[in-house]
């Protein structure tokens, strides 16, 4: 009887033991409820063709391999310095499969969005706008942080996201959102839209506007040719196919 009384006690702490290194509720290992419920993407939904370390079709490329000009291209891209939201894991990194093009694109792109005098607020929603457009995931969810952070106007990333109307916005934030659509779903822009954005803005910076807006779209086809993905800790914040 007292070994078998032995026994139990030994089966009863094995169960507790194990209930413990499961974290199950009440135990240190738990995880708590008040976390919030996300869709973050995982590496297991990407398609089979998704490099794991570039995230896209295509594989990074390695300054070793590269060409004394693409070396240099290669160095430049990866300035401590330079203004970029994803490093080579982003389009920058594939710039260097056409270097040339892309020290170019990538001056351009730094221009328009940093030198080029235009408001933060415009830039961003200028962004935004063509990435809802252009259903650019990767985009969106890099820019819409950023376009919190300068102080737009939360009811105008919301219309754009959800593609509202922008009837109850500011003046210039709902000028910008038309344009933009008017710009990307319409074969020309109407005079009206024309001339209330020249008024508004000056004829300098409606041509700055419009070069930042078809760089961004140029980047979704990059980004859609080669089917870039998030980093998997990054949370998707626009919704697909609407």
């Amino acid at each position: 009887m007292k070994q078998k009384g032995y026994s139990v006690l030994i089966f009863l702490l094995s169960i507790v033991i194990f209930l413990g290194c499961n974290g199950t509720p009440g135990s240190e290992g738990a995880v708590p409820s008040s976390l919030p419920d996300t869709t973050i993407t995982s590496s297991q939904d990407w398609a089979p063709d998704i490099d794991p370390e570039s995230r896209s079709r295509l594989p990074l490329k390695r300054r070793e391999d590269l060409d004394e000009e693409g070396k240099k291209v290669y160095d430049f891209l990866v300035d401590p310095e330079a203004q970029t939201l994803a490093g080579l894991t982003g389009p920058r990194g594939f710039y260097l499969y056409s270097p040339k093009a892309g020290q170019h694109l990538s001056q351009a792109n730094t221009y328009l969005r940093f030198e080029s005098g235009l408001d933060p607020q415009v830039r961003e929603l200028a962004i935004l706008v063509i990435a809802r457009e252009m259903q650019s995931q990767f985009e969106w969810t890099m820019h819409e942080p950023v376009a919190r952070e300068v102080g737009l106007e939360p009811a105008a990333i919301e219309v754009v996201r959800d593609n509202k109307s922008p009837q109850n916005l500011t003046e210039r934030n709902a000028l910008i959102i038309r344009f933009g659509r008017e710009l990307v779903r319409e074969p020309k822009l109407s005079s009206e839209t024309f001339s209330q954005v020249a008024q508004a803005f000056g004829e300098e910076e409606l041509v700055t506007l419009t070069l930042l807006m078809g760089n961004y779209m140029r980047t979704a086809l990059l980004l859609r040719a080669v089917d870039m993905q998030l980093p998997v800790d990054r949370e998707p914040l626009l919704p697909m196919g609407e």
